[in-house]
């Protein structure tokens, strides 16, 4: 680790000409002087270290300020004005772009985290500078974790893994992703990630001789060609790779045999394609493996020639060809556009790698909730890519696992709306099948006025289908979904002691709009009747502004929940006082239920339904079950489990919540699994009730909703026979059907 003065060094030595980067040292020293690390390094160590990151990518003196100063707006008595005052508009605007990815005050760390990658995307689009600015500070804060709690390594690891290094990849900063996944793996996994790393230790040696080997081999092959200068690397694959690999194939370490993988750097794209012969005719290809992304590049701008062949005693391994261009692209992704900023091909390489931000930013305009776009943005940057053509010759990229939709989508909305079957290769194939690489895809459309299906939502991959689909169902169902929206929370404030038009007062909504980007109270109606957002959502902010404008005391929730029971509320346990008494959560009884009490170790008595799996398949110990019975005066609050089977069809969300609302009773939790192959949803509800009485009108209510086949409470419902889950449903287990068949209860 180089020391304060090592880096402010090599910082002057690199920028002699730029007297910015000399300011910015100096003014980031000052201001962080006093604050130390968690470490217990000076502050100023963090700001040095992202800014010498970024010098060796050759970024511009102007990055190098603004990572320089990216904490100062933040953690230190400075404001905007004077940073703009002494470095500029550019610099300022870059510092505060990062300050403000820090400063977003929501309700929940999720929350909070999603919404700030949103803003750093925006920003992104305006100036890339900024995401390759956070990439490089996220670098040094994952690099100095071992001081954090473990709780904060985990989470911060985790968070690394899921955005940051697939963002890394989708900028093509290779170098910059796999150590960013190395790291988080080793908070992650630590035992895995040392099983890994010793593996590769021990077989170092015999590694080294073998690619050493390998290497002579191609330099020789390479020395044969009219090729000067040229390159050959070596490298084995980095251990989260390995993992992937050995996780993705179900493989031990000693199985996964690609691990090994040698570059040939040529001067000209000519060069590339002339190796690849020579290495074709020395070493035996494998088939299906050879890849060129030079003709067919990545989205990420990435070219190469990669093809696998098999080596010295019966050993596969990868051969990658590219260029010096293209190697730097591979190495330092959208960085590389300043290592050649006078050459139009950098330009053109930075603008088609943000094109895929600012397309995948406007298909999801229409996202309100952040946590949605967080798990859009996350299947977005995970995908792998596949690579097919349009009648005419042109190359699509897609996410892999994209379907006809997708494709249609990407010509062209109206393409995708009028879809209604597909060919490839000449054939007709369904349009939920995936597409494979080098397939020549046809659409087939329909009449003008057709639309799409909500079923696709189930399948298409790419955000920009997924919100074209939105878009069009918006469109369609918009006044109908004022229409509702409004009259649910017409009912809904009604039962909160208010009238909508007093709640809904322009002082009021104004925030809620801003909120949720949206431009109207139209479109705030509509999004409620669509089920995108919840009363509770919309009324719990609006009754806060009304309260605090009319100075009346804002109690902690809008609507009161009933109170939950004590432990030992509304049991009694025959033949024994002042015991504990809790509510087994594996069947969750209700006054009315014929109950079992059952002493546990330390925990007190656990009451189950007599129908509890664990009891009537004798997992309990006889001598530790005790006769309970219920109060009489017993009218407190009791959780019960329900499982749904229904059809699947719009508003059936909403619909299940407007009979629990019209009942008063409180909603706990939701899930529902989709169950494609019959175009069903099962749904797990967690509601609170008093008495096996209201239990019955609830079920007796949700039955009479359009669509539901069935409702019972948990461990009693049957599914459709030889049904299956697209997320694996039946694989699930419900709390009563769980791991107590398995172990015998304490």
């Amino acid at each position: 680790m180089q020391t304060i003065e090592e880096m402010q060094s090599c910082l002057l030595a690199a920028y002699p000409n730029d007297s910015v980067v000399g300011e910015a040292v100096a003014f980031a020293k000052n201001a962080h002087a006093g604050q130390r690390r968690k470490n217990g390094e000076p502050y100023i160590t963090h700001p040095l270290y992202v800014a010498c990151y970024l010098m060796r990518l050759r970024m511009d003196a102007e990055t190098i300020a603004a990572a320089l100063l990216h904490d100062v707006l933040e953690d230190c008595e400075v404001t905007k004005p004077t940073l703009t005052k002494v470095f500029g508009v550019k610099i300022a605007l870059l510092v505060d772009s990062l300050t403000k990815l820090k400063l977003i005050n929501m309700a929940s760390r999720e929350e909070r985290n999603a919404e700030a990658l949103r803003k750093m995307l925006l920003a992104m689009a305006q100036d890339v500078r900024v995401v390759i600015i956070k990439l490089a500070d996220r670098l040094h804060n994952i690099e100095t974790l071992g001081h954090q709690p473990p709780e904060a390594q985990k989470r911060i690891a985790r968070e690394t893994l899921d955005i940051y290094a697939p963002l890394a990849h989708r900028l093509g900063m290779y170098q910059l992703c796999i150590r960013l996944e190395d790291i988080s793996f080793s908070y992650l996994e630590p035992e895995i990630h040392a099983q890994i790393s010793q593996a590769l230790e021990s077989t170092l040696r015999e590694r080294e001789a073998w690619m050493g080997a390998v290497s002579e081999e191609l330099t020789m092959l390479v020395q044969t060609l009219d090729v000067d200068p040229f390159e050959i690397e070596s490298r084995t694959k980095h251990i989260y790779s390995i993992y992937q690999k050995m996780k993705q194939q179900n493989r031990t370490f000693d199985q996964v045999y690609d691990v090994f993988a040698f570059r040939v750097i040529v001067p000209e794209l000519k060069d590339c394609y002339t190796v690849l012969g020579v290495v074709h005719n020395f070493y035996k290809p494998v088939p299906g493996r050879f890849k060129d992304y030079i003709s067919v590049k990545k989205a990420n701008n990435y070219q190469s020639l990669h093809t696998t062949v098999v080596g010295r005693a019966g050993i596969p391994f990868e051969v990658q060809i590219r260029t010096v261009v293209m190697h730097h692209q591979a190495e330092y992704g959208i960085a590389a556009h300043w290592l050649y900023k006078e050459g139009k091909s950098s330009e053109d390489a930075l603008q088609t790698t943000l094109t895929w931000f600012r397309q995948f930013m406007e298909s999801q305009s229409d996202l309100e909730d952040a946590q949605d776009f967080l798990d859009t943005l996350k299947t977005n940057l995970f995908s792998d890519e596949v690579f097919v053509f349009t009648p005419k010759g042109d190359v699509v990229t897609l996410p892999a696992g994209a379907t006809a939709v997708d494709f249609a989508y990407s010509i062209h909305s109206a393409i995708g709306n009028r879809c209604m079957g597909a060919k490839a290769n000449g054939r007709i194939i369904s349009i939920e099948q995936p597409l494979r690489t080098g397939e020549i895809i046809e659409i087939i459309t329909g009449p003008a006025n057709r639309g799409p299906s909500r079923d696709w939502m189930s399948f298409v991959r790419t955000s920009e289908a997924k919100s074209k689909i939105r878009a069009w169902f918006k469109l369609v169902e918009k006044d109908e979904n004022i229409q509702r929206g409004r009259e649910l929370l017409e009912l809904a404030a009604r039962r909160l002691g208010h009238t909508l038009p007093e709640l809904q007062q322009d002082g009021y909504v104004r925030p809620l709009l801003k909120r949720y980007n949206m431009k109207s109270l139209e479109d705030l109606h509509a999004t409620v009747g669509c089920g995108g957002l919840t009363t509770q959502q919309v009324l719990m902010r609006l009754v806060e502004a009304y309260k605090k404008d009319h100075k009346i005391e804002i109690e902690p929730q809008v609507r009161p929940v009933r109170p939950r029971p004590p432990a030992t509320h509304g049991v009694d346990v025959h033949g024994e006082g002042n015991m504990l008494v809790r509510f087994a959560n594996c069947c969750n009884p209700v006054p009315g239920d014929d109950i079992i009490g059952y002493i546990t170790r330390g925990r007190g008595v656990s009451v189950h339904r007599r129908d509890c799996p664990n009891y009537s398949q004798g997992l309990f110990e006889t001598e530790r079950l005790v006769d309970v019975s219920w109060q009489e005066d017993t009218n407190a609050m009791f959780k019960v489990e329900l499982q749904l089977s229904a059809a699947n069809r719009s508003r059936l969300i909403s619909d299940i919540t407007i009979a629990l609302t019209d009942m008063s009773i409180t909603l706990q939790s939701m899930s529902a699994n989709l169950i494609t192959s019959m175009n069903m949803v099962s749904i797990h509800l967690f509601c609170d009730v008093t008495n096996t009485s209201e239990l019955n009108q609830l079920v007796h209510r949700l039955r009479r909703i359009e669509g539901i086949r069935d409702v019972q409470r948990a461990g009693q419902v049957s599914m459709p026979r030889g049904a299956t889950s697209k997320t694996g449903a039946q694989n699930q287990k419900t709390p009563a059907q769980g791991t107590q068949k398995q172990k015998r209860p304490e």
